[in-house]
């Protein structure tokens, strides 16, 4: 070996996690730009039509308009976006893998800091390459032009800053989820491991939790400006169940799926406040269970617990649709990194989001016969099953 070649191998040596996180870097940009021509049925039927009209209200001069569910601070960015001379496609799917990379990175330094005492060490780089390389991640953002990974971003950075115990962390916790809350009402599945954090931490105070609304209106201020009411902030979520409530399950296999449910409307209203009752049950249960078995507040445990709340509450609330696992699923990436026992279930919930994902985004679901829409409900509630037993059991 040359002289040239020694120096170069000790180049790559010396600097080999930087070079793969680049490397792989690129090669997961390749697999989103790859996609950026498909079409969801939510960006035909929905998105497209929004964009245009944003961008004929003025864009930002605009923005006193409602259009469509928006929320004000994503019909803020949309109404940016549409300043720039970039297709309406690509416009949506350029802001969700620019968060696709936030995200990654939230999660390296999540694992970086919290479990590997501030080493970017190959447990840091492989968590953010799972968040990197992960289906129901590049599906979503660049297949889908759906945006999960934004809220999802803010809800890792609430957890890392809960446990980051600086000064004024708690206070940053919590306009983290305001801001994840701001973004999409799915945000709310991460409240209930909230209040069981303040209640069994006892280190701030309640008065915390009231920074997040505030966040909603400091995020809102533009469209405030434009002329929209404060109550739009809150009657536009209130909007978002009720347009998107008519049906226990919406493709996502939890029990509800199990539970046949022909297309009726009044199947769902008749059954929807037991499904609400069953989910706060199983929560709170699972809660008094750690109280009373005393589990601490741990790294590990904090990071169990969060994702046990969020996967009981999609899995038992009803109107549940095959995205709104986006959360509990980057947690269970995280935990791979912790606990290597859980790949095989981690592995499952990704098989069940690339059969659900693609059978939306392409049009295929309603083909499902109700053998396998069976299989799969039934898949994922053994997964959970299997999860709650496990990490109970190896919370310290």
């Amino acid at each position: 070996m040359c002289k040239f070649e020694k120096k170069f191998v000790e180049f790559i040596e010396k600097n080999l996690k930087i070079i793969v996180m680049i490397l792989a870097g690129i090669l997961g940009l390749v697999i989103r730009f790859s996609l950026f021509k498909v079409e969801s049925p939510d960006y035909r039927d929905f998105l497209e039509q929004w964009f245009y009209e944003i961008k004929g209200n003025g864009g930002l001069k605009g923005l006193g308009i409602s259009v469509g569910n928006y929320n004000f601070l994503y019909q803020t960015l949309i109404a940016i976006l549409t300043l720039f001379p970039i297709k309406c496609l690509y416009s949506y799917k350029i802001l969700s893998v620019i968060f696709d990379m936030t995200l990654a990175f939230a999660v390296w330094t999540y694992v970086k800091n919290i479990f590997c005492e501030g080493k970017n060490d190959w447990r840091a780089i492989f968590a953010w390459a799972l968040v990197w390389f992960t289906p129901t991640v590049f599906l979503n953002s660049a297949a889908w032009s759906q945006c999960d990974s934004i809220y999802t971003t803010f809800i890792v950075l609430t957890l890392y800053y809960l446990q980051k115990e600086t000064d004024y962390s708690y206070q940053k916790a919590f306009i983290l989820y305001g801001l994840a809350l701001s973004f999409k009402l799915q945000a709310v599945f991460f409240l209930p491991f909230l209040l069981f954090y303040w209640m069994k931490k006892k280190e701030f105070s309640l008065l915390n939790f009231l920074i997040s609304p505030v966040m909603l209106v400091i995020t809102g201020l533009p469209c405030l400006v434009m002329g929209r009411p404060v109550s739009q902030l809150f009657t536009l979520y209130k909007g978002q169940v009720t347009d998107y409530s008519a049906r226990l399950s919406y493709s996502y296999p939890g029990i509800w799926q199990i539970f046949y449910e022909p297309a009726n409307y009044d199947v769902y209203i008749n059954y929807r406040m037991a499904a609400v009752i069953l989910a706060v049950a199983a929560m709170a249960g699972m809660m008094i269970c750690w109280l009373v078995t005393k589990k601490e507040l741990t790294a590990k445990n904090t990071l169990y617990m969060a994702f046990l709340l969020v996967f009981t509450a999609v899995m038992f609330l009803p109107a549940m649709h095959e995205r709104y696992d986006y959360i509990y699923v980057i947690l269970g990436m995280m935990i791979v990194i912790l606990n290597k026992k859980t790949a095989p279930l981690f592995a499952g919930l990704c098989l069940l989001d690339l059969v659900t994902y693609s059978g939306y985004i392409n049009e295929y679901w309603s083909h499902f016969n109700m053998t396998a829409v069976l299989i799969m409900a039934v898949a994922n509630v053994a997964i959970y099953g299997g999860y709650v037993g496990m990490l109970n059991k190896d919370m310290e």
